[in-house]
């Protein structure tokens, strides 16, 4: 009996897919066993009509006297698949971990012919991580099936990672058209710009002043801030470090034009360690105190730099009618599945 449960555990799917009044058994080639209603699927899938209209005796078997069908997918792309015409569909608990089974995913679609599955795919990928850790293979996948938002959305992610167009950046996904590459490139080279810009035209609030009136550094500075006063605004040199800081962070944000470039580890340590080249600086204020100013003026630039940025917005795609973008979509085939 115990072994009858164990395999009955673990060869039928969990809810909603062990419907008691299902008429039909579809198993994974993982071995696991969706019970089904036909007059449900049928509905959503003439491939699936086609199957079942078939004579019983092309069924591969019986369990418990229902007759069974053998997929070539995973259980893991059938319950997404399913989800997308069977009862109890609540897209946001769906779950997807890894590109390859969005891809499998939407090649399941097309061969069985269903509609719906790209809402379950999108709110799966809003829910997942894959969007910051694949945000170029998002990018790809959302163009090709038409998602502009997810796109977007992913557009924006590959600004923290920096370009990825001058080398093969995904592993996953071969190839990306030669117009949404460029719809990408032009992103992101007016990203940059504005960028840079955010940093060129800012008057400092009045806390930056912190970071200025240095004596020594004063008297070597090559850089003017404009920064905020109680009554008006003036110009001020500013202290060693912070223009270092400045400087690398202006560079950076070619190769990463986002927000928290401003706030980047490596840039801020440099500048910190150059503030103790200047004995002028040490005197003025404590180590810990000019830690919490220039992070304090980085945090308050972070928010700068991101305003200006988030008025950039990807090209709209130019969409051929009739045409199934991601029928383009392709997988290495040096890579493992559930990367």
């Amino acid at each position: 009996m115990k072994f009858i449960e164990r395999y009955m555990k673990q060869t039928c799917a969990e809810d909603p897919f062990g419907d008691p009044d299902g008429d039909v058994i579809l198993r994974s080639c993982d071995g696991i066993d969706f019970r089904l209603q036909t007059v449900i699927l049928v509905t959503k899938s003439p491939i699936f009509n086609a199957l079942f209209d078939l004579p019983q005796g092309h069924a591969v078997g019986r369990r418990n006297g229902i007759p069974f069908f053998c997929l070539a997918e995973p259980a893991s792309v059938l319950r997404h698949l399913l989800q997308s015409c069977y009862p109890l569909h609540i897209p946001g608990r769906t779950t997807i971990n890894s590109i390859h089974e969005i891809l499998a995913l939407l090649a399941a679609a097309d061969k069985y012919d269903l509609s719906g599955v790209d809402t379950v795919a999108r709110f799966a990928i809003a829910d997942s991580t894959l969007m910051f850790s694949h945000p170029f293979d998002i990018y790809v996948i959302a163009t090709q099936c038409g998602w502009e938002a997810e796109a977007s959305s992913a557009a924006r992610r590959t600004l923290a990672i920096g370009s990825s167009l001058e080398a093969p950046y995904s592993q996953i996904i071969q190839p990306i058209s030669r117009d949404d590459r460029d719809r990408l490139r032009i992103y992101f080279s007016t990203c940059v710009e504005a960028a840079i810009e955010a940093m060129e035209t800012l008057v400092w609030p009045h806390f930056c002043s912190n970071l200025t009136g240095c004596h020594r550094c004063r008297s070597i500075s090559v850089t003017v801030v404009m920064v905020q006063s109680p009554f008006t605004s003036a110009t001020r040199r500013p202290d060693s470090f912070w223009e270092y800081y400045l400087r690398d962070v202006q560079e950076s944000l070619k190769k990463r034009p986002c927000g928290s470039t401003a706030l980047d580890k490596d840039i801020i340590d440099k500048a910190l360690r150059r503030r103790t080249e200047c004995s002028a600086c040490c005197n003025k204020s404590g180590e810990t105190v000019a830690d919490d100013h220039l992070r304090a003026m980085g945090k308050w630039l972070q928010a700068q730099i991101d305003r200006n940025i988030s008025e950039i917005q990807l090209m709209s795609e130019r969409v051929v009618p009739g045409f199934k973008r991601r029928k383009m979509l392709m997988i290495h085939s040096n890579t493992a599945w559930g990367a």
